[in-house]
């Protein structure tokens, strides 16, 4: 019957015009396209396949042209029809006798079309010419076919869970990304490269070798040189990726690597003793072990040296075979005849909270080319008896309005510092989460009396800072007596517990060396000297990224918390090698996967942090504090009169490129959570934007912090509490 099918007969496919004044529609075992109007609701006109031999000839595929003038009628038997919309007429035919199109579309100019078949291969055809331009052979039943947005790539969805993503001019597969049935996503380029949402715990693929055909290996084995965060927008970019060395003559052995025992402390309430046992491979010893506590670093061997001179000026410049020579020399851990170590790890705090019963501990160590191990997982049951109780905040701002050299004097750091701890302190005060809240304010600034610039406090030292780390992880050290007049709060600091919450704030320069990657933060003893230059005097005096890293690494906080509001203060974290992964290497970035430190940095690697005359703070804490606390403009996911961490540092990654926006067409929203209205400050526009460091203004791009947050919580920081 070629009347119109009833309203019951299943819609195969429906696309509108371009214009969106019409539609095409197939029905299920339909031999036929229907144009419908729009607006009317009225038949404009059908549009028949081909029938070979009078043979039924289903419809496969629909598509309009970017313009709108015609409509392409795939079919499962003879390929596919390039029709008029308004004649109806066949003008152009793409013949594939017996493997018809199930899938079409137009590339964006309207030139050609790509279409999906039935024996896997999804074909490039020329509309002028009608020739095929290329196939692309994806395998399996094809479910959709598309270009990119440019016009460089195709892209090919198939029944096996794989979409693949093919080069147009040379037809070559770059990567393909495989959708796991628990939600986990890899993509794979043909090179070995990967990307995925689930580095630690990949279940279905696995490396198989051409030595070694029938030993399936994990995806994790390799991350170090193959896992590449961003793979698939970096390779639609088409970004150059360095060469990678071949899997084949790297060794593959894995230690073994065994938690045989956890124990209760009974010399320590609330600590328990871990014994891990460690085995070398064949060709292999075993190096850097590691052991979390619920994903989150707590114990390593051996421990980490001190960075040498050589390393503070070198940074990451050396090359990749001095690195691991590096790595190999500092992390061998020494085994017995036999090849095994038993290594025990003492004093490991247990969470005091109430309302957590079961610990997960997990450790994993490397082989001799950072291979990694298998990871070894025990679950351990908190003791009935142990006594429950609150943790702690400690709050560490540190802000440099004044420094040795007075060329790099800045104006509102040491505010930015002292405003962070008043509002952020009061907030955690009154939540009620934590028994205490302990400040500790390191600061350096002036004033301007008679027209001479007058020191009023010096106390935000590297030496300073340090020791306040120092003494949160439990290291003894005899604190300056004069760091204890200038921040009397130094007293109240404890080694903290996995109860506690830290929060550390650094105002300040920052600079980020573009040869090695390396980042320092600038505190204020730069040393004597004149003009703004990161010598190599500053360099000494500053605090690497690395080094931060060696000093944060035995904090043992259940949240740390770290905000930098200087420029290029994503160079912290994300140096050039930095991959958010099981590594075994060494920095700020590498920390913060390890402990789930999160880390919010002010801007990117190439552009600078702002500060505002108008606003007297940089843009960050300004968006943080007066915004985010004090406005509620925080509480947007979802809206429900609290704010917590999470939220918080969302919200300043959103709200600074507004900020400074509205700074630059001068107009600034003042957000008031007592009226529940929004006012507008005028302010002179751009030239209020002050540097921060010696890049010029005009030539920074809008300002875009960075969240750094690789932990799984059982549960997030509450800020603000409106239930």
């Amino acid at each position: 019957d070629e009347a119109i099918p009833p309203l019951s007969t299943p819609i195969q496919n429906l696309t509108f015009s371009p214009d969106g004044r019409r539609i095409m529609v197939t029905h299920a075992f339909s031999s036929y396209a229907i144009l419908w109007d729009y607006l009317t609701g009225k038949q404009v006109r059908r549009f028949e396949t081909p029938r070979p031999d009078d043979a039924f000839n289903a419809v496969g595929a629909i598509a309009f042209s970017p313009d709108g003038r015609y409509v392409l009628i795939g079919d499962e038997k003879t390929g596919a029809s390039l029709c008029d919309t308004e004649t109806g007429k066949i003008v152009k035919r793409f013949v594939l006798q017996g493997n018809g199109a199930m899938r079409a579309t137009f590339s964006s100019d309207g030139r050609r079309i790509l279409t999906a078949h039935l024996d896997g291969v999804a074909r490039l055809w020329d509309i002028e010419t009608g020739a095929e331009v290329r196939k692309f052979d994806a395998g399996g039943v094809l479910v959709s076919v598309e270009f990119t947005t440019n016009g460089s790539f195709v892209v090919t969805g198939s029944m096996n869970s794989t979409t693949r993503f093919w080069e147009v001019a040379t037809g070559k597969e770059i990567c393909r990304l495989v959708s796991l049935t628990d939600d986990t996503w890899v993509v794979v380029s043909p090179d070995g490269r990967f990307d995925t949402n689930n580095l630690e715990d990949i279940k279905g693929l696995h490396w198989v070798m051409p030595d070694d055909p029938f030993r399936a290996l994990p995806l994790e084995i390799f991350m170090r040189q193959y896992y590449e965060p961003r793979l698939l927008p970096r390779l639609l970019a088409g970004e150059k990726l360095v060469d990678l060395p071949s899997l084949v003559s790297l060794n593959r052995s894995q230690p073994n690597v065994t938690i045989a025992s956890i124990e209760s402390d009974p010399n320590a309430s609330g600590e328990v003793r871990v014994t891990v046992e460690v085995e070398k491979a064949e060709g292999t010893g075993v190096y850097d072990l590691r052991l979390f506590r619920d994903r989150q670093l707590v114990a390593f061997s051996p421990q980490p040296s001190e960075l040498s001179d050589m390393d503070r000026e070198r940074g990451d410049g050396h090359s990749a075979e001095q690195d691991l020579y590096s790595w190999r020399k500092e992390n061998e851990i020494r085994l017995d005849p036999s090849g095994k170590a038993t290594i025990t790890f003492s004093h490991i705090k247990l969470p005091r909270n109430a309302n957590i019963k079961e610990l997960e501990f997990s450790a994993y160590a490397f082989n001799v080319d950072k291979v990694k191990s298998r990871t070894d997982k025990k679950k351990f049951e908190i003791p009935s008896n142990l006594t429950r109780k609150k943790g702690r905040v400690y709050i560490v701002a540190v802000g440099v309005n004044a420094y040795q050299n007075a060329d790099f004097d800045l104006q509102f750091a040491a505010d930015d510092a002292r405003r962070f701890s008043q509002v952020v302190s009061k907030r955690l005060a009154s939540s009620g989460q934590y028994e205490k809240v302990v400040t500790v304010l390191l600061l350096s600034d002036y004033q301007i009396d008679a027209g001479q610039r007058v020191l009023t406090r010096t106390d935000a030292t590297k030496a300073n800072f340090r020791a306040v780390l120092e003494l949160l992880s439990g290291k003894r050290k005899e604190v300056d007596p004069a760091l204890s007049v200038a921040v009397p709060a130094i007293s109240d600091v404890t080694p903290v517990t996995p109860d506690d919450l830290v929060l550390i704030m650094y105002s300040s320069h920052g600079y980020r060396d573009n040869g090695t990657g390396n980042f320092y933060f600038i505190p204020y003893d730069t040393g004597v000297g004149t003009g703004k230059f990161f010598t190599k005097t500053v360099q000494r005096n500053s605090i690497s990224s690395d080094e931060l890293s060696l000093w944060l690494r035995d904090v043992d906080a259940g949240e740390l918390v770290m905000i930098v509001d200087a420029c290029h203060s994503t160079a912290a974290v994300a140096g050039r090698d930095f991959k958010p992964g099981p590594m075994g290497s060494r920095g700020l970035g590498q920390l913060s996967y390890d402990k789930g430190m999160r880390i919010l940095t002010a801007t990117q690697s190439d552009t600078v942090a702002l500060e505002n005359s108008l606003l007297r703070q940089g843009l960050l804490t300004y968006a943080l504090l007066r915004d985010g606390l004090e406005g509620m403009q925080a509480d947007y996911k979802p809206r429900n009169k609290s704010i917590t961490l999470s939220e918080w540092l969302g919200y300043g990654v959103v709200r600074v490129p507004q900020l400074y926006e509205e700074i630059q067409l001068g107009k600034v929203q003042n957000f008031s959570a007592l009226t529940g209205q929004t006012k507008v400050i005028s302010t002179v526009a751009s030239k209020d934007i002050v540097e921060v460091v010696t890049a010029a203004a005009a030539e920074a791009r809008i300002q875009q912090p960075s969240l750094f947050d690789f932990g799984k919580r059982r549960a997030d920081v509450i800020l603000v509490n409106g239930q």
